[in-house]
């Protein structure tokens, strides 16, 4: 994510299929610098981040600029007469930019193309929400992912 910009981490799809209609459901929140080893909750402690929450809101303050950070959302499920208690956890990791991102779009003219036809698509970048410009030496590689059906030419 650009480092200007706010975070939100959803765990809101988190279930348990078994669950009774009562239980109580909690979410935990936890954050690991990647750089260090350590935990980084130091760096949003003071702010009125809610860890405890299905999504995790984290503004532009509190994410520093180049960090490589892992978050993992503990979900526990607890009865409603307390009998039972099952939790699950699931981490995914969040790249802080240094710089603006610019927002690429990549169309094509034609939905159908012949066997022997040309694939012909058009890029176009344009500068972060909070900049004017590009960043020098913008950079692109293209590759073909997918399967070519030669039989229909698709």
């Amino acid at each position: 994510i650009p480092f200007s910009e706010k975070a939100s981490l959803n765990g809101q799809g988190s279930y348990d299929p078994d669950h009774a209609p009562n239980s109580v459901l909690s979410y935990a929140w936890s954050c690991l610098d990647l750089a260090n080893g350590s935990a980084c909750d130091a760096f949003y402690s003071s702010t009125n981040v809610v860890k405890t929450a299905s999504i995790l809101e984290l503004p532009s303050s509190v994410l520093p600029s180049g960090a490589s950070l892992s978050f993992t959302l503990t979900f526990t499920v607890v009865s409603n007469d307390a009998t039972l208690t099952r939790t699950a956890a699931r981490s995914g990791t969040v790249f802080v930019s240094s710089a603006p991102i610019p927002s690429v779009k990549i169309t094509t003219a034609k939905t159908t193309i012949p066997l022997s036809g040309i694939l012909r698509l058009t890029a176009e970048a344009s500068p972060a929400s909070n900049s004017t410009t590009l960043p020098g030496g913008l950079l692109y590689n293209w590759s073909y992912v997918g399967e070519w059906n030669r039989a229909n030419g698709s």
